[in-house]
């Protein structure tokens, strides 16, 4: 998502993937504008001087795509 435009995202087919009822990854999700009300994990990785840091957060929504 980082080189997209977030008005472009949904022009390049992307709901094909995040509705499918799979797992998709996507880094830079902030720019998926218009997805913010759907279920999903928010995955921060922190680089610290003792090692690193996973914060694993449900955002704990759900709406049925099918």
């Amino acid at each position: 998502m980082y080189r997209l435009e977030p008005s472009s995202v949904w022009d390049i087919g992307i709901e094909e993937y995040i509705y499918s009822n799979n797992i998709s990854l996507i880094e830079w999700a902030d720019r998926l504008i218009g997805a913010e009300k759907d279920n999903h994990w928010n995955v921060e990785i922190e680089n610290l001087a003792a090692g690193r840091r996973i914060t694993i957060e449900n955002t704990k929504r759900y709406r049925d795509h099918r």
